[in-house]
């Protein structure tokens, strides 16, 4: 089920990020996923209100301002993002 991949992906994003010499470009806090489009912003904002009502996953919703004061390098194009925790 999602809720299986989201609980183990923490744990496999390391282990990837440590097998490639990655680790330093993660850090603890949880994950992004942004959003070039409203439509797939909508989409995934109903998808994952889903979750939290049946699985419980934990995220915060950021507006463009709120992205962009938390990672300033990523494009300015971008719409927003779900902070995942």
């Amino acid at each position: 089920s999602y809720a299986t991949l989201i609980k183990h992906s923490v744990t496999e994003h390391r282990y990837l990020a440590e097998a490639s010499g990655a680790s330093h470009l993660i850090r603890a806090g949880g994950w992004l996923e942004v959003f070039r489009t409203a439509k797939r912003q909508e989409k995934e904002l109903l998808f994952v209100e889903k979750c939290r009502t049946e699985f419980g996953i934990q995220f915060d919703t950021l507006d463009a301002s709120a992205l962009h004061r938390l990672e300033p390098d990523l494009d300015q194009k971008l719409l927003g993002a779900l902070h995942y925790k």
